[in-house]
C-alpha cells in the first residue's frame, strides 16, 4: 500500500498537480482515504463473490461510519489488515446468510452496543483524541447506533428481514474490532490497581498506552 501511495504522489509531483513540500500532506489524505473506503471494497467484493452484494453493502454501512468515531484494533501493517478484515467479513457474510431475527442476534447486538457507547472512542497509535473531541466522538458513535437500530427496525418491519440482520451485523463486527482494545484496557487497570495508582492516574497512564501502543509493562512506570 505504500508503494502505490508513494507512486501516486511521486506521479502527482511530477505533472506539477502539487508542490514536493505539501507530499506528506496528501500522503496523509490519500492513506486516510484507502483506510475509509478499503473495508466497502472489501465487504461489496466478497459479497459480490458469495452472490450476496446486497448483505455486502447494508453490513459494511454501519461498520463503515461506526469504525470511524468509536476507534479500536489497528492492525501494524497493511497486509495484516487486509487479510484480517477479509476473514472477518467472509465470516460474517457466511452468518448472515445462516441466521434469522432472533433472540440470540438481538442479545448480542445489545451487547455490542453497550460496549460501543461506553467505551468508544478508543484512540490508537494513529490519532490522539483528547477533551472536547472525545465527548464529539462518543456523541457521534451514539447517534449512529440510534440511527442504525431505527433502521434496522423499520426494515424488519417492512419484511427487510435481510436487511435488519446485515446492519445488525455491522454493529456486532465493530463492536468485535473493539473488543483487543477492550481487554487490553482492562489488563493495563488491574496492573495500575496492584501498584498502588489512582483511578485518575490510572486512566491518564492507560491514554497514553492506547496512543503510543507500547508495552503495557514498560508504560505504567511503577515498581516491577
Amino acid at each position: 500500500m505504500a508503494l502505490g501511495r508513494n507512486i501516486i504522489i511521486n506521479w502527482l509531483i511530477k505533472s506539477k498537480a502539487i508542490k514536493d513540500d505539501e507530499r506528506e500532506l496528501y500522503e496523509y489524505a490519500l492513506n486516510s482515504m484507502v483506510l475509509l473506503l478499503s473495508p466497502a471494497i472489501i465487504s461489496i467484493t466478497i459479497g459480490c463473490i458469495m452472490g450476496i452484494p446486497v448483505n455486502g453493502i447494508f453490513m459494511v454501512m454501519p461498520f463503515l461510519f461506526l469504525r470511524k468515531f468509536s476507534g479500536g484494533y489497528h492492525a501494524r501493517h497493511a497486509w495484516t489488515c487486509f487479510v484480517g478484515s477479509s476473514i472477518l467479513v467472509t465470516l460474517f457474510l457466511w452468518i448472515s446468510t445462516k441466521i434469522n431475527s432472533g433472540i440470540l442476534l438481538y442479545v448480542v447486538t445489545v451487547i455490542s452496543v453497550v460496549e460501543l457507547c461506553v467505551f468508544s472512542p478508543i484512540q490508537s497509535g494513529n490519532r490522539n483524541i483528547e477533551g472536547k473531541e472525545k465527548y464529539i466522538y462518543k456523541k457521534v458513535v451514539m447517534s449512529q447506533l440510534a440511527i442504525y437500530i431505527i433502521a434496522a427496525i423499520m426494515a424488519y418491519i417492512f419484511k427487510k428481514e435481510i436487511f435488519s440482520i446485515c446492519i445488525f451485523l455491522g454493529i456486532i463486527l465493530t463492536s468485535i474490532m473493539q473488543l483487543p482494545s477492550v481487554i487490553k484496557i482492562f489488563i493495563c487497570w488491574r496492573i495500575l490497581q496492584e501498584k498502588g495508582k489512582t483511578n485518575e492516574e490510572s486512566i491518564n497512564i492507560i491514554n497514553g498506552i492506547m496512543y503510543d501502543d507500547t508495552n503495557v509493562n514498560t508504560s505504567y512506570g511503577g515498581d516491577k
